[in-house]
């Protein structure tokens, strides 16, 4: 539900270098279901890293501020960043029937970025989460994510691992042995030599 609001905001704002100081105002215009879920205005300050998931208002802020989506944007010290906290507060959800059935027919909602600049109004469409069918990531973005997220696992994978890993995946028709992939990433946690 708030995913394409997240990506549209990034690409609104590295398209055309938006700066958080320049910001005045963000609306976003979404259906029933984003408006009932995520938008609830108890959701506009979220609380810990949990209820930053599932806000609307910091998905948009934090996207807007730091023009990505990773692992490290909803850790308990990330949630509490003054920048994207004042962020939230400018961001209007409003309920727009017409988006009612959006995310089923890959048309979510519109976003639409107000600032300070001489006619500096900004607005994209918010279409379908990547990841989505219909907008699905490529390997570039599968590699990024996986290297966003192992530095947050309990036992770190290893970089040599992590190539060695997306390489294995990326060609998984040509693997020979399956259990490689998984002895690539128990090897790597120190809980068993490498090479074993």
């Amino acid at each position: 539900m708030c995913q394409p609001f997240e990506s549209a905001a990034i690409s609104l704002v590295k398209e055309n270098n938006i700066r958080p100081e320049e910001v005045e105002s963000i609306v976003a215009y979404c259906g029933a279901n984003a408006h009932n879920i995520a938008a609830a205005p108890e959701k506009r300050i979220p609380q810990n890293a949990i209820h930053a998931q599932f806000s609307t208002y910091y998905k948009i802020a934090s996207a807007v501020a730091r023009r990505q989506s990773t692992p490290a944007e909803y850790t308990e010290q990330a949630v509490r960043d003054a920048t994207v906290l004042d962020l939230c507060k400018k961001v209007e959800i409003k309920l727009s029937p017409e988006y009612n059935d959006g995310l089923a027919k890959g048309k979510s909602g519109k976003l639409i970025i107000k600032t300070k600049r001489k006619n500096g109004t900004f607005s994209a469409n918010a279409g379908t989460f990547q990841g989505h069918p219909d907008n699905p990531m490529t390997w570039e973005d599968l590699r990024g994510k996986m290297k966003s997220c192992a530095p947050l696992s309990i036992k770190p994978i290893s970089e040599a691992s992590l190539d060695k890993l997306y390489e294995a995946v990326k060609n998984l028709e040509d693997v020979e042995d399956c259990s490689e992939i998984v002895r690539l990433i128990v090897a790597s946690s120190g809980l068993v030599p490498e090479g074993v």
